[in-house]
């Protein structure tokens, strides 16, 4: 099961959908007669199907298969821990309501920061999803803090000079010429990078 859910993985990448969704298929199968419902590698297969079957445009399925993913991980695993920021994550993905995204997000980071503390690179990650989510309703000032508290997190955890570091300053520097229309503060920026 596990060697087939990687290949899924695999065949996922290479762009082999039918495959892959076969191979993951396959596995699910497996993992469930194995554990049963209530098990993570059950829910860890349903998340890679999930990611499959949402790329062959069947996004409420792939929902579904995240939704039971959520379940079974907060039964397993309890509500708070950093597997359920994840799938949240995964699942703000798939929406198509950004009020809901939003919530999913919040709650996801909300759930990283108690289990990390405040500077862990999954945060950086997580607070770039709301970061798009806030851009597209016009909140700017929220997404300008969050960029700029990512840049802060990578330079607290990697120094300064790190390539993840440069990408920080990058987005900020795009966000403020394209919505702040701060074309100096922008090019500082892209000469620090």
């Amino acid at each position: 099961a596990q060697m087939l859910d990687a290949l899924g993985q695999v065949n996922d990448q290479l762009g082999r959908f039918d495959d892959a969704e076969r191979l993951l298929r396959r596995a699910l199968q497996l993992r469930r007669s194995q554990h049963g419902d209530n098990h993570v590698d059950v829910a860890t297969t349903l998340t890679n199907l999930a990611v499959v079957v949402r790329q062959r445009r069947r996004g409420e399925e792939a929902l579904t298969l995240t939704r039971e993913a959520l379940a079974i991980r907060e039964r397993v695993l309890g509500p708070r821990h950093p597997d359920i920021a994840v799938t949240l994550n995964s699942m703000a993905e798939m929406t198509n309501d950004a009020a809901v995204a939003e919530s999913l997000i919040r709650t996801a980071r909300d759930i990283q920061r108690a289990a990390f503390g405040s500077d862990h690179m999954a945060i950086t990650t997580t607070n770039l999803t709301l970061v798009d989510i806030l851009r597209k309703r016009g909140a700017y000032d929220e997404a300008e803090s969050l960029l700029r508290e990512n840049l802060a997190i990578r330079e607290r955890l990697v120094g300064s000079e790190h390539p993840s570091v440069a990408s920080s300053v990058t987005s900020l520097g795009n966000f403020l010429l394209s919505y702040r229309k701060q074309p100096a503060a922008a090019e500082s920026l892209f000469n620090r990078a």
